[in-house]
């Protein structure tokens, strides 16, 4: 039997002989570190749902707001914290008799927050604000308002600034 003292031909004579006991281990370790990562996000669906509802919110307030601006104004939004509703009417009338139409199904453009959510508005406001002509928002009492969707994971604010109507949804994870 011949040995080989060079080292190139040692080094490639290792190289075909697989992977060290400590190389599967790491491996097999990082593997099981992704999958209990992914596992328990997959479980919770709660932020997903709560994330959801901010988007489908100011989904709703951009539709308002866009239906304001081409009627010259006359959209009015109602926020009812106590049962997790935000209604956008075509007028001030108490109950909201004629609500706005939503442009996917036809059926009142209205926003229920999910079980479990919270909504409030932040700073404190009238629940009744309207939208003008230019799009201004008339009722919060600052620059801005914020819709607050909360629950124990996190907190989405869909903040409404009251010179342009702007809508922008701020996301807060614990």
């Amino acid at each position: 039997m011949t040995t080989s003292l060079d080292p190139l031909a040692r080094a490639s004579a290792r190289a075909t002989l697989g992977f060290t006991l400590v190389e599967l281990v790491v491996v097999l370790a990082l593997v099981a570190i992704v999958a209990a990562v992914t596992v328990s996000r997959s479980t919770d669906t709660g932020l997903f749902t709560q994330r959801v509802a901010a988007d489908q919110l100011a989904a709703l307030w951009r539709q308002a707001h866009k239906r304001a601006i081409a009627q010259r104004g006359g959209v009015v939004v109602a926020v009812d914290a106590g049962t997790g509703t935000v209604r956008f009417c075509q007028d001030a009338t108490p109950g909201c008799p004629t609500p706005l139409s939503d442009a996917g199904d036809g059926g009142a453009m209205r926003f229920q927050a999910p079980t479990g959510t919270t909504l409030s508005l932040s700073p404190a406001s009238p629940s009744q604000w309207s939208i003008d002509g230019l799009g201004r928002v008339v009722g919060p009492s600052g620059a801005y308002a914020d819709i607050v969707l909360d629950v124990a994971a996190a907190q989405a604010s869909l903040r409404v600034w009251a010179e342009t109507g702007y809508a922008e949804v701020i996301w807060s994870p614990r």
